[in-house]
């Protein structure tokens, strides 16, 4: 990797599927699990949404393609949007940001890549997105399938949008990487942007903005918070991101890089630094790196200061995230803002080996929505359980 790292500009933003863009993008973006449905007489730039937990006719999914922002493949990145049908009286909804799992990958020396397959491509993000929307779980078993959380969300009215991450970066890229690598890595501003663009463009409640990290994605969800307190006058306590949801995220990754770590995790310590922008070669000993960690885990960020509702599930023997991991996280919530008996967290963990656990568990999802909507309705304090094992 060389050491002229340079950065550009965010992108300008969003290009929405209209009549004149539907054709191309319905082509790219509607395929996989979408190419098999029957759908007579539907326009192209709407589709109907349902999947193994949510009857068809509840909901619309809208495939974006999001303009400036190219994945590694040269193809566009994309948003889902998933709308309610039904609002009722309803003039506005919340607000839910689905940030997908997955989102860490790069290319090693002799062109293979990091992870078994390629994630630095637009289909395989787009796949990603589907499959934690349960868009591709056709004849699963509900209780097993992915796609829980959404339909919640739908059902308690929310509109709720899920961009693609094809950069590999842990939802961190701000478009400061090395471009040796041959692309820009623009996870966060891709976020941030869709977000943006939700508030502005959907009828949704400012005041009921939640962000949801699901693996991988809740690295991003702690990155959100911190950009999206600019909004507030860099105060963390007035970040516009309103509640948080997140489930079984590698959240403090510096037990990965400190105490000797950072020669055992080679392979995934070269990934972080290209995240970073760090120069892996200056860097043997991780010292940079670990210094850039330290404001990265959301622990870090309720210590700051962010003072809205909290959930955070996890379990200390899931076998994909290692609980050095999830744990001091788990803590550091609980410091912060106080047990869950003070209705500003919920915090779970479910000591299974399962991953994510309210995305493919109806029940459990439910009542994590149910405690979000509690603890807006109570200015920031839940009434309504939170969900532990044994209830």
């Amino acid at each position: 990797m060389g050491t002229g790292r340079s950065s550009i500009g965010r992108p300008s933003g969003i290009r929405t599927r209209t009549a004149a863009a539907a054709a191309v993008v319905a082509s790219v973006a509607l395929g996989g699990c979408f190419q098999d449905q029957d759908w007579p007489d539907i326009p192209l730039e709407v589709s109907p949404f349902k999947n193994v937990y949510l009857d068809a006719g509840l909901a619309e999914v809208t495939v974006t393609a999001v303009e400036g922002y190219s994945c590694p493949d040269g193809r566009a990145a994309r948003t889902y949007t998933i709308a309610p049908t039904n609002l009722g009286d309803a003039t506005t909804t919340p607000l839910a940001l689905l940030l997908h799992p997955g989102a860490f990958d790069y290319v090693v020396a002799n062109g293979e890549h990091y992870s078994i397959i390629d994630r630095l491509n637009a289909e395989w993000a787009a796949a990603e997105v589907e499959s934690m929307l349960g868009l591709d779980s056709d004849g699963a078993v509900a209780a097993d399938a992915p796609g829980a959380l959404v339909a919640a969300l739908i059902e308690n009215g929310f509109h709720v949008v899920a961009p693609t991450d094809c950069w590999g970066d842990l939802w961190h890229g701000t478009a400061n990487n090395d471009y040796d690598e041959g692309f820009f890595r623009m996870g966060l501003y891709l976020a941030d942007d869709v977000l943006t663009a939700a508030l502005a463009d959907l009828p949704v409640d400012p005041s009921r903005v939640l962000a949801v990290g699901l693996g991988e994605g809740g690295r991003g969800v702690t990155d959100l918070v911190r950009i999206r307190s600019e909004y507030g006058g860099e105060n963390l306590a007035n970040s516009d991101v309103t509640a948080v949801l997140i489930d079984s995220s590698p959240d403090d990754l510096r037990p990965v890089v400190g105490g000797g770590a950072c020669s055992i995790n080679a392979d995934y310590v070269y990934g972080l630094h290209a995240i970073y922008g760090i120069d892996h070669d200056t860097d043997p000993d991780c010292d940079l790196l670990e210094a850039a960690l330290e404001d990265a885990w959301f622990g870090s960020v309720v210590a700051d200061g962010y003072q809205r509702p909290v959930a955070y599930q996890y379990s200390s023997v899931d076998s994909l995230v290692d609980d050095d991991l999830t744990v001091q996280t788990a803590n550091a919530i609980l410091q912060h803002l106080g047990p869950n008996e003070s209705g500003r967290a919920c915090v779970s963990d479910w000591r299974q080996d399962k991953h994510v656990f309210s995305n493919s568990d109806k029940y459990k999802a439910d009542e994590l929505v149910a405690w979000i909507l509690s603890a807006w309705d109570g200015a920031g304090t839940a009434t309504a359980p939170c969900p532990v094992p044994g209830s």
